[in-house]
């Protein structure tokens, strides 16, 4: 696995400085902007993504005989054996200075054999529903660990039967489960990739339809 670059940590008085729990990694990750947040919460609640690392890397090289250093932001692994860098960028319309380091970013990662992103705020926040959706799925499913096996069952049986179920129906179905432990098993199958919800469309709530797989 690879291991995040020692930062210095930044002013407590920086109010995007943030130490989140991943569960997907099972440890604290540290991030420094809001935009590296949004990145964060899409990649820790992408089933497709088996493991990733932020600040992976720093790469050094040497223009006009100065010396030059570039971060790349996080290091992502898939479940279909692909590893990758990605770089983040507020905007696409960067500086030269920033295109000069993209390119010697893809360089490096082509010739070590990793794909290459470069992303920017407007990809990661393409759609604000979606995103503020995983944040609520990802908040909770952080927080609440003790996700009971039965009460996952109960929900995959639930969903055998229907087509298509909300939440609030998928609870008064399930008395006498608490609300809590119902909608947090249903996060944590939306989280895991194990149900397919309509949460890219609507904000979630308990009216959000749930379907299998």
């Amino acid at each position: 696995m690879i291991s995040s670059l020692e930062e210095k940590r930044k002013s407590k008085s920086n109010k995007n400085y943030r130490e989140v729990y991943s569960p997907k990694l099972d440890r604290i990750v540290i991030l420094n902007s809001e935009l590296e947040y949004d990145n964060w919460v899409l990649v820790e609640a992408n089933p497709d993504i088996e493991a990733y690392c932020e600040k992976p890397i720093r790469i050094k090289y040497t223009v006009n005989g100065f010396k030059h250093e570039t971060n790349l932001d996080m290091w992502v692994k898939r479940k279909n054996g692909s590893v990758g860098f990605i770089k983040l960028s507020e905007t696409a319309e960067a500086s030269s200075r920033i295109r000069n380091q993209q390119d010697i970013q893809r360089d490096w990662c082509k010739a070590y054999g990793f794909e290459y992103s470069a992303v920017t705020a407007q990809d990661i926040r393409n759609n604000p529903v979606y995103l503020e959706n995983l944040k609520k799925i990802v908040g909770i499913v952080s927080s609440y660990k003790d996700i009971i096996d039965t009460d996952l069952k109960a929900i995959l049986k639930l969903l055998e039967e229907k087509k298509r179920i909300s939440i609030l129906e998928l609870v008064e179905k399930l008395e006498p489960i608490p609300y809590t432990r119902i909608r947090s098993a249903v996060y944590w199958l939306i989280y895991n990739g194990d149900i397919k919800s309509d949460i890219k469309v609507i904000p979630l709530s308990d009216k959000t339809n749930l379907w299998q797989k």
